[in-house]
Formats: C-alpha cells, structure tokens, sequence
C-alpha cells in the first residue's frame, strides 16, 4: 500500500508532530510512505519512513505571489518540475498542512484534525 502524507512540520514536540512519527512508525515498516512538509526540525520526534521518502517542497509546492519572477513561469516550468510517482492508494492531510491532491494521484482522502480543535 503507498500512503502520502502531508504535515505541516516533521518532527518537533507538538501534538501534530508526534501523530505523524507515531503514523510513520505504525505503517512504515509494512507499507510505503511518502511525507509533504513545510518544515522538517531534528527532534526526538522526527521519524523518516522506513520505505519512502522526504518530497522535497519544490516538488509540490507552488510559488507564491512574492516569487513574481517564478509565479509567471511556474505554468510552463511547474509540470517539468512535479513529481509523477506511481498513485497513491491513502492521502493524510494534518490539519495546518497544505492540500496536495492537486499534485498527487491520490486513491481515499482523510483529513486528521489535531491541537486545539480536537
């Protein structure tokens, strides 16, 4: 099975942080895991899937309006540039995180809710 996952942050102490090492460590030893984020902090909760990989932002994320130069470009450059893996048969959205399905072929969607709003 290959799962995406899309965090805000890997790693880190927050509440989203350890969810997301508890996901990777549960599911990464059986199944393939590739991680959307923002930021990755070296921490006792940074967790790298076992099978899979860190998506490099370039990959997935796109420029905003401060890039003038690259936000021109983008439509032209962008597909060259996009990660085209096999599709995915589970996508993981924290909550905070950017919505990548747009970039991803991705199977069911969920959306887990962490912090404050639980």
């Amino acid at each position: 099975m290959r799962i995406l996952i899309s965090t805000p942050v890997l790693g880190g102490v927050g509440g989203i942080e350890r969810n997301v090492a508890s996901t990777i460590r549960s599911l990464g030893t059986r199944h393939e895991i590739d991680v959307c984020a923002r930021r990755v902090i070296e921490s006792e909760y940074l967790v790298y899937p076992a099978h899979g990989r860190v998506i490099p932002r370039t990959r997935w994320q796109r420029p905003g309006p401060r890039h003038r130069v690259l936000s021109t470009v983008w439509p032209v450059v962008g597909p060259l540039l996009r990660y085209r893996p096999d599709p995915y048969d589970a996508y993981l959205q924290y909550q905070w995180a950017d919505d990548v399905r747009d970039r991803f072929d991705v199977g069911i969607s969920f959306v887990i809710p962490c912090g404050d709003d639980v």
